[in-house]
């Protein structure tokens, strides 16, 4: 058996506070504390201890789960929601070789929130104390459903003191009313570019028309957004990487200060 380190404090008389990392406590005695120190528990005690969370017998026993959620909860206790991802549809306008969600093709019915839905999730943010929230925006393709993301960030500018939100967007097709909704000036974009023209046309927009639609779309992003508020992120298979220089020489080329490599992750396939 294995005892966690306890701190002890002398009380009134010959009693001692005995107390663990999690947050447990009993009272005992001096006697107890010398069996302890010396390593010379009894029975008794030994059974004591385990019965009050304060020992296990192995790595990975009950005691020591129990004892490791307690001590968690303990030094992370648990707070209100600053920072939320929400999918508010899975349908989407591509078909990208390593798709990491359970996309739906674009004209598929049944993959959006439907009005309870949205209710709930608004419910759920209502329900949070904190001063400031940052929203992220996920899918399949969240443009294709601007009226539910209008109607979160309505409330939540309504709700909060602060708000940030993030559209995780592919850039493929970008309506009047949804570069409006991006020009908010507390609203970013997240876009995918994988490294190179080449690369990216091949994984992602597979066609020269497409491709072209979406190097203008993030042209028109980095123009009126500004590369503050504009990310792209590049997928990278490190079995067959592209060259280096040449990723850094597109995203250069665009005006980014710096890169995320994303690594390939094939579980969406």
């Amino acid at each position: 058996m294995k005892v966690w380190p306890l701190q002890f404090r002398k009380l009134d008389g010959d009693d001692i506070l005995f107390s663990d990392d999690a947050g447990a406590f009993f009272r005992s005695s001096k006697a107890f504390l010398n069996r302890y120190v010396d390593n010379q528990l009894t029975d008794s005690g030994s059974k004591f201890l385990k019965r009050g969370g304060h020992a296990f017998d192995e790595i990975g026993d009950p005691a020591f789960v129990g004892f490791a959620s307690r001590w968690t909860q303990r030094i992370n206790p648990a707070t209100s929601l600053g920072y939320v991802i929400l999918v508010p549809t899975l349908p989407c306008n591509l078909m990208c070789d390593y798709c990491q969600v359970s996309r739906a093709a674009e004209t598929a019915k049944g993959f959006d929130w439907d009005d309870v839905k949205l209710a709930q999730v608004i419910a759920l943010r209502g329900s949070q104390p904190k001063t400031e929230v940052k929203i992220e925006f996920q899918g399949g393709e969240p443009l294709l459903r601007l009226d539910l993301l209008e109607a979160v960030r309505s409330f939540c500018r309504s709700k909060f003191t602060k708000s940030e939100f993030v559209i995780c967007t592919n850039l493929q097709d970008v309506s009047e009313d949804a570069w409006r909704f991006l020009e908010a000036e507390d609203t970013y974009v997240s876009t995918s570019f994988d490294g190179t023209s080449e690369l990216h046309q091949t994984q992602r927009t597979k066609t020269t028309s497409a491709h072209e639609q979406f190097n203008a779309n993030l042209d028109i992003a980095l123009e009126r957004l500004g590369t503050d508020r504009v990310s792209a992120l590049p997928t990278i298979d490190p079995s067959n990487p592209p060259e280096p220089t040449n990723v850094i020489g597109a995203f250069v080329s665009r005006g980014f200060g710096s890169i995320f490599l994303r690594r390939v992750n094939y579980q969406g396939v």
